[in-house]
């Protein structure tokens, strides 16, 4: 038989007991049990065996080897002296039929692996012996096994069944974990085989080609999280096994992975942190590891059009990949050392590795996360969509300040004995966004996915098939791809050096049908270390009623007080939110004080503008606090119309400090224009002014001030001002420009070049509109927004921008995740859409003035 190179791990000295056991071992004996974390039942059934329970986990490397080597052997026959006589028996040809009888198989199992290892260790022919009887029954029952969910039975030939993606495999569990459970008797068959005979060797690889081809039944081809745990035992399979064809397959769902279900900017499709890295650190790691420096055998041939495997390398192969996904998910790190809980994550998860700031600007603009942050502050606005694994939060907002998250995340499931649910961790109200007429963002999901996505054939160069309906021009192959239309879309963000920093994003299929507009502008000031203020304005149109969830964090108890007398209000809304109190609000103005246990206080005041003669009224209750037992104050600022013929408008403009020590912010005033505003606010003796419009036609003036565009900031003292454009033109005072920006820079796409695909760098080479562009004017250009068919925007921050004739060639952070072909888009990376069309550009900067 062909050996394999011998994965190179780092492993305890008991690797050099046993050298001269076998000469035949394909895999060193504990390579194995450091990449896949032995014991391999997950969760843990009862019957299975501990992690404590082997040597192999605990011995010190520092340990002399003989010492090492009795410690093993005694530890070792303590695990096995319970065993029953027969332990064959217990292997049942029904399957897994009932807790008992799988606890009893998990245990057989498990036996046969440390009979392996009591062999290995002691060179004792009657270890090899036993072990190799409870492979042979194994081989014979495993054929005949039946599978098991919810107390019904199915057989391994139910075809229809086998292709649900939530069906059980052989061993109790989802079927892509047939073979990393099976890898304990994998691993004792690789060190006794040398004690087989022929016929034996061929009954128990059988065994192994069985599960392999029971799992090929399976709806295995599905890129979700939990390939890897597939994909890993796989590789040993093949090694153990000498079949390359098992390692082609794994060539091939890897690649898959890796194109179909990461994102540009290196995110995970499910834009959760704890996804990202499940799925992550096995395609990063364990599988690059255990390939490292693979050959097929001479002689292989490889399916057609794949190449002979050769000296594997895939970290070096993929090196560029590999750091873009390491970064995408750094964009989610807080300051206190855990990672953002968005989506189904498990809150405060810390991180594996420090980023180089957490506290720093950085965006994920084709997942939809946008992050702005200084001197250990951090803002978060989410415009993602729904693609598995997401919350009902369109346009979320979380702020990291004074050491902990003010606007907290929800997170996955409830806590042990939290009264919460699942379905109120990932609910709309539970967030801090915006409902309309009480109902969920998302709720409405007609126009939200492709009419005809085309076969599982991912990426491949043919034209679009001809769809009918809203989104013709797309064709999708995922489920979750073509439900990705209801991504959100950026519209600026700069987090340039500056003491002001500033992001904005619609969600127009939070509502579709509903609301015409769904826009959120953030506006972050620092002041001190883990002290300063956000200016949050969210601008709706649609329906009757708009609710605002106003709320702190989750992780400890805090108060919530308003400056208002409360009533008493009764009743439940949204499920979960039991009202106690309210109150009406008059000429739209409240201020709410959120305060923490160490000192840390939020001071939030609400100026709010809208159309017509609308209602606004405070509503005050608790639900549960998601992230830690018990109960949690959470208020809604509710803005609603009786009038049915009446589309409401409503723009709430919020200013939150954050403190521990005295309030900076004296007094905010607004002066607004409909649903354009100047937002003015005194501070420590100087005066901060906030313009923000709805188009980059808005013309807004306050006292001298005026200001033509969607956003800009200024800030005076003492007669003297200065000031930063964002988005739109000319900031001016007294009619005296005080700082400008021309218009985004915009045209046509007419290539992409990818690092990837071996060019030297990742960029788009444009044909600009404007052909007066300037020297100056590249250097200062920071993003560039990308539009594929007027379908998705892809937005990705600008390293350079060259000029190359009447070209202009945009290189970026990351790749483009995109190619043009001669009659379509062909997107690179998730969603991988086929679009017709063209793809523009928009290429944008702030200006900062005196």
């Amino acid at each position: 038989m062909k050996m394999y190179p011998i994965l190179a791990v780092a492993v305890a000295p008991i690797l050099a007991f046993g050298a001269a056991v076998t000469s035949e071992q394909v895999l060193g004996p504990d390579a194995i049990a450091q990449q896949m974390r032995w014991p391999f039942s997950m969760p843990e059934r009862s019957g299975a065996r501990k992690a404590s329970a082997y040597p192999i986990e605990e011995l010190i490397t520092g340990m002399p080897t003989d010492t090492a080597k009795s410690e093993a052997v005694k530890r070792l026959k303590s695990a096995v002296a319970n065993a029953s006589s027969e332990p064959i028996d217990e292997v049942t040809t029904t399957g897994f039929s009932s807790e008992s009888v799988a606890a009893a198989t998990l245990r057989s199992r498990d036996l046969c692996f440390e009979y392996a290892l009591l062999y290995r260790l002691t060179a004792e022919p009657d270890w090899a012996k036993r072990s190799t009887a409870i492979l042979l029954r194994f081989a014979e029952a495993v054929p005949q096994w039946s599978i098991f969910q919810d107390s019904k039975q199915r057989s391994q030939t139910d075809l229809t069944y086998l292709k649900d993606p939530q069906a059980r495999g052989l061993w109790g569990k989802w079927f892509y974990f047939d073979l990393e459970e099976s890898l304990p008797l994998l691993r004792a068959y690789d060190i006794v085989r040398p004690t087989l005979s022929e016929e034996e060797k061929a009954r128990v690889e059988q065994l192994f080609r069985h599960q392999k081809e029971f799992t090929d039944k399976c709806d295995i081809s599905r890129s979700t999280n939990l390939m890897g745990y597939h994909l890993g035992p796989l590789i040993l399979y093949g090694k153990v096994l000498g079949e390359p064809r098992y390692i082609d397959d794994v060539l091939h769902f890897w690649n898959r992975l890796l194109q179909e279900s990461y994102f540009a900017d290196g995110f995970w499709r499910e834009t959760t942190p704890n996804y990202h890295l499940q799925i992550s650190n096995r395609t990063m790691k364990e599988i690059p590891a255990l390939l490292k420096g693979y050959s097929a055998p001479e002689g292989y041939l490889p399916p057609a059009g794949k190449p002979n495997l050769k000296n594997l390398d895939l970290e070096q192969a993929m090196r560029h990949r590999f750091a873009n996904m390491n970064q995408g998910l750094e964009v989610l790190a807080l300051p206190d050392g855990t990672y953002l809980s968005i989506n189904d994550a498990w809150p405060k998860s810390k991180r594996t590795e420090a980023p180089e700031a957490a506290d720093s600007p950085a965006l994920l603009g084709a997942a939809g996360i946008a992050r702005l942050g200084a001197r250990k502050m951090s803002a978060f606005l989410k415009f993602t969509g729904i693609r598995g694994h997401d919350h009902m939060d369109a346009l979320n907002l979380v702020w990291f300040a004074g050491g902990r998250e003010v606007f907290g995340e929800t997170g996955y499931r409830p806590t042990p004995g939290s009264t919460s649910t699942r379905e109120w961790n990932s609910a709309t109200a539970s967030h801090n966004t915006v409902a309309i007429d009480e109902i969920s963002h998302y709720t409405n999901r007609e126009g939200l996915t492709v009419n005809e996505p085309f076969p599982r054939t991912a990426f491949l160069s043919r034209p679009p098939q001809k769809t009918e309906g809203s989104h013709a021009k797309v064709v999708a192959h995922l489920p979750t791809a073509a439900r990705f239309t209801n991504q959100g879309k950026l519209l600026f963000w700069d987090g340039s050096a500056g003491e002001v920093q500033a992001m904005e994003a619609e969600a127009p299929n939070a509502y579709p049908g509903l609301a015409s507009l769904f826009r959120r502008t953030i506006v972050f000031v620092p002041l001190a270390e883990g002290e300063g203020y956000l200016v949050d304005i969210f601008r709706v149109k649609g329906g009757s009623k708009h609710d605002f969830f106003l709320r702190g964090g989750l992780d400890d108890p805090y108060t919530m007080t308003f400056d208002l007398p409360l009533t008493e209000r009764e009743g439940t809304v949204y499920s979960y939110i039991r009202l106690s109190s309210g109150a009406e609000i008059e000429k739209d103005r409240l201020v709410a004080t959120t305060r923490y246990p160490n000192g840390l206080q939020v001071r939030s005041l609400l100026a709010g503008s809208g159309n017509g003669a609308a209602k606004l009224e405070l509503l005050c209750g608790e639900a549960p606090a998601i992230r830690r037992n018990g109960e949690a104050p959470f208020s809604i600022i509710r803005r609603s119309t009786e009038n049915p013929e009446e589309t409401l408008e409503s723009c709430f403009v919020w200013v939150h400090e954050a403190f521990t020590g005295k309030q900076r912010i004296q007094d905010v005033k607004l002066h607004p224009s409909g649903m354009n505003l100047c937002i003015e606010l005194k501070i420590d003796g100087r005066t901060d002014y906030l313009f923000s419009g709805v188009s980059d036609d808005s013309l807004i003036a306050a006292a001298n001030w005026k200001f033509q565009g969607r956003l800009a900031y200024a800030s005076s003292r003492e007669g003297t001002a200065r000031g930063r454009v964002f988005a739109g033109g000319a900031l001016t005072r007294n009619e005296e420009i005080i700082a400008k920006a021309n218009h985004p820079f915009s045209g046509k796409v007419n290539a992409t070049t990818r690092v990837e695909a071996g060019d030297n760098v990742d960029s788009a080479i444009v044909e600009l509109r404007d052909h007066g562009i300037t020297d100056d004017d590249l250097k200062r250009l920071n993003l560039a927004h990308f539009d594929l068919g007027d379908v998705i925007r892809i937005s990705i921050p600008i390293r350079e921008v060259r000029q190359e004739g009447d070209k202009t060639c945009v290189v970026l952070k990351h790749t483009p995740g995109f190619v043009i072909r001669q009659d379509r888009i062909e997107m690179t990376q998730f969603p991988g859409w086929r679009i017709s069309g063209d793809v523009t550009v928009e290429l944008s900067h702030s200006q900062r003035g005196k």
